[in-house]
């Protein structure tokens, strides 16, 4: 039974899902650069059952929130309690398929606390030189509080100046809400088919 009041999505982050879905394979790594209380993770584990994911977040609580909802189930992630803004070496350049991002502050937590544009900017730098031929990164943006609007300015310019041979870029909006949330999708080039 379709749980949907649209036929195709209800929200951006329905959108974000069928993409993931889409893209991901059995045996691909993952990066979480916001976990939050981790849904995100607990949607993608279960498309990478031979892959792996890291996850990222600042906040403590968000760490433990997201390690009660996996460890009953999965084992194959790590989670880090610090800043997106880089990513251990362990995670070595043009490796991951898929880096997400859901950016704002932890819901029903503080408000005070957000993700802010310059943090994310340098996260963004550095996710691009982690992803596969082919990979995406997902970026969620809430600019319905005041950081949240900047950060989604600032992580829009800056997709604009990803050179247009080498990404494909896509931003999804609900123009008919004040201030909805906005999914900015980054796609890099797949390989050249090489033929003998």
């Amino acid at each position: 039974m379709n749980s949907l009041q649209f036929s195709l999505f209800d929200s951006p982050l329905d959108l974000a899902l069928n993409f993931w879905e889409k893209l991901l394979s059995n045996s691909d790594t993952v990066i979480d650069a916001t976990l939050g209380h981790g849904f995100d993770a607990l949607k993608v584990l279960p498309l990478i059952p031979e892959g792996f994911l890291y996850g990222f977040d600042v906040q403590k609580e968000a760490i433990e929130s997201t390690c009660l909802k996996l460890n009953p189930y999965y084992k194959n992630f790590e989670l880090f309690h610090q800043s997106h803004e880089t990513f251990p070496n362990k995670i070595k350049d043009q490796s991951v398929k898929l880096i997400i991002y859901n950016l704002g502050y932890l819901p029903k937590g503080n408000k005070n606390l957000t993700t802010l544009s310059s943090s994310t900017l340098l996260s963004l730098d550095e996710a691009i030189k982690k992803l596969l031929p082919s990979g995406v990164i997902s970026i969620m943006c809430y600019p319905g509080h005041n950081e949240g609007a900047i950060e989604k300015e600032a992580v829009f310019n800056w997709a604009r100046t990803l050179h247009k041979n080498e990404y494909l870029v896509t931003f999804h909006e609900l123009i008919n809400r004040d201030k909805a949330p906005a999914l900015c999708l980054v796609q890099k080039k797949q390989k050249e088919n090489s033929y003998a």
